[in-house]
């Protein structure tokens, strides 16, 4: 893979963030928040009305799959979220301080040093 072909594959050049990688950042941020939100409403549901549980595509036990979301199930889901959405903002923000692609000359250390 020549260096041309590597910075347009991810989406930036030296020194330069394209419109897509932007887009992609934005698109990756509004899902992080929406999964956050939709965890704090099944918290808030199981919070307020107990145990809920699903049979996706309507089939029982013995033949589908059925999802159980109690307490501490909702609160893990929203914690780890949560998480989810700060690493995601501290991994574009470390991003936009470090230009440099990752097939740059900077990163052709070769691991374990010989």
């Amino acid at each position: 893979m020549t260096e041309a072909s590597a910075t347009s594959a991810f989406g930036f050049e030296r020194g330069k963030l394209t419109p897509r990688l932007w887009l992609r950042r934005a698109f990756s941020l509004a899902a992080s928040a929406a999964s956050l939100v939709i965890s704090l409403v099944v918290l808030a549901g199981v919070d307020a009305g107990g145990t809920e549980v699903v049979a996706v595509g309507g089939w029982e036990a013995p033949l589908g799959i059925t999802l159980v979301a109690d307490r501490l199930a909702a609160l893990m889901l929203s914690v780890s979220s949560a998480a989810l959405l700060g690493v995601l903002a501290f991994a574009i923000g470390q991003r936009s301080n470090d230009q440099t692609s990752l097939l740059s000359t900077r990163c052709t250390r070769r691991w374990p040093p010989a």
